[in-house]
């Protein structure tokens, strides 16, 4: 018997990163800022153990240090100080993530009908975060989350690592 259910390899949670960027996407859509905020720090611990992951696979080249090829990508590092920094009580290093900011924007929907006419609603507002990476421009955090699961895209691919997007997109590498 095992602890793990459902997830089997690194592919299994590159499919739950996509589901935590959809599900803090949404939350902050509908102004659920504790949850918005759930979800974030999920994805920032599932990229995180993505790296433990990838070491459990078959084919991982037993000289290769995860850690030090992952913290090459500023993003990888952030979502590092992240899962740290709220896990851990006294958690005290000298990320190179300087910092999670939350603000509220105005967004309007549009929307098309089968005729191709436009119609645009009335402002509302959205919750949104900023992740703020030392030497990095501050990015939203969608953005932020497709740069992670872009990279976390490359190193399965790298290694052969078969995957399928929640979205239908097979990888593999070729």
């Amino acid at each position: 018997m095992t602890l793990r259910f459902h997830y089997i390899g690194p592919a299994d949670l590159l499919n739950k990163l996509e589901r935590e960027r959809y599900r803090t996407f949404h939350s902050a859509a509908d102004l659920q800022k504790e949850a918005m905020c759930d979800h974030f720090f999920n994805f920032c611990v599932t990229a995180h153990a993505l790296r433990d992951w990838f070491k459990k696979t078959p084919d991982f080249p037993i000289d290769l240090d995860i850690h030090k090829k992952c913290n090459i990508y500023p993003e990888l590092e952030a979502c590092r100080d992240i899962a740290n920094s709220n896990k851990h009580f006294n958690f005290e290093p000298k990320p190179k993530t300087k910092g999670a900011i939350i603000g509220v924007s105005k967004v309007v929907d549009v929307f098309e009908n089968e005729n191709g006419d436009l119609k645009v609603t009335e402002p509302r507002g959205s919750i949104e975060m900023f992740i703020e990476i030392e030497g990095e421009p501050i990015r939203e955090s969608h953005e932020f989350m497709d740069k992670v699961i872009e990279i976390w895209r490359s190193i399965l691919d790298e290694f052969s690592i078969q995957f399928e997007s929640i979205y239908g997109e097979q990888h593999r590498k070729s």
